[in-house]
């Protein structure tokens, strides 16, 4: 009987002294050191991911401010223009041109500082002036659905 009161208090004086880890191996889990390298390896990746965010929101905001260029004065006259697109390739900005002209308007291409082409259908003075030609604009078939309003006020565009 003297044995069944020994292995007990073995039992116990081992897991007192050796902690759960000693079990955890036994039955093939992580120890607590296993736990704590995994707690640093994920702490790292997230470190990493936040860099790598942070980078991008870096270079975005760089392209931003590439895009500004200085700005020479008095080429456009101010006011607001309904801009019917914005382009990137030549050709597609003449064929916007193109067929504003065939539709009975003058077209102006404005070039942005990004190296965008923006061609804009009618020039106005006033911004509630603008919304109402953009208004009638919609109305016809030919009208893109992402027509918008720029001011000259927002310099985003090339003066020379």
């Amino acid at each position: 009987m003297k044995i069944f009161k020994i292995v007990p208090a073995i039992l116990i004086v081992l897991t007192l002294a050796t902690g759960c880890d000693f079990f955890r191996s036994i039955l093939g889990k992580p120890t607590s050191k296993d736990l704590e390298a995994m707690r640093a390896e994920q702490l790292k990746k997230e470190l990493i991911i936040k860099a790598r965010k942070d980078s991008l929101l870096k270079v975005a905001e760089a392209d931003k401010a590439k895009s500004i260029v200085k700005v020479e004065e008095n080429a456009l006259e101010d006011g607001y223009y309904v801009i019917m697109g914005s382009f990137k390739v030549k050709s597609n900005a003449d064929r916007m041109l193109n067929m504003l002209k065939e539709h009975g308007y003058s077209p102006i291409r404005i070039k942005f500082k990004n190296g965008f082409d923006v061609i804009s259908a009618v020039r106005c003075d006033t911004h509630h002036q603008a919304w109402v030609e953009m208004d009638k604009i919609t109305q016809y078939k030919y009208a893109p659905e992402d027509i918008w309003i720029y001011s000259t006020a927002d310099k985003l565009h090339d003066k020379k």
